[in-house]
């Protein structure tokens, strides 16, 4: 297989990147990197450490963004992205949004205690409070994207 995505399944980015391969119907290997132990020359491919890095053959590449610009510009059919120049644009601000935006404050704040937490505890329920912060970090972090959306 030449296509190959490096990267914890857990990882946003890592699923954003899976998710652009399936809607393109491409097949390809998904190798497990945590970005906290990474294995021998992961800083070769991606050199900052996060996850995902990518490859298609010898090429590799890293960052979600550019991977999927990658697959949209090698694998056009069906595009995913607009063809318009100006939503084309806005749907750049909205994957640059959720990921400069909405991930760095949902992550840590709603994905971590949650989902990651409860895994990592051996399934111990997150606490009311921590519930309510999360809703609180939802409702001030993702409620006015939405909102932006109805315009």
């Amino acid at each position: 297989m030449s296509l190959v995505v490096l990267g914890g399944s857990v990882s946003p980015f890592v699923r954003k990147v899976r998710t652009v391969l399936a809607e393109k119907g491409l097949d390809y290997t998904h190798e497990q990197v945590n970005p906290f132990a990474p294995p021998e020359g992961y800083r070769e491919i991606s050199p900052l450490g996060k996850i995902p890095a990518f490859k298609d053959g010898d090429k590799a590449l890293c960052d979600s963004s550019v991977i999927c610009a990658y697959l949209e510009k090698k694998y056009p059919t069906p595009a995913l992205y607009p063809s318009d120049p100006y939503d084309y644009a806005r749907a750049l601000w909205f994957e640059e949004f959720m990921d400069g935006g909405v991930v760095t404050a949902v992550g840590p704040k709603v994905f971590f205690p949650l989902v990651l937490q409860p895994l990592f505890s051996g399934g111990t329920p997150p606490s009311a409070e921590v519930e309510a912060q999360a809703k609180q970090t939802w409702e001030e972090t993702v409620n006015p994207l939405l909102a932006y959306l109805e315009k």
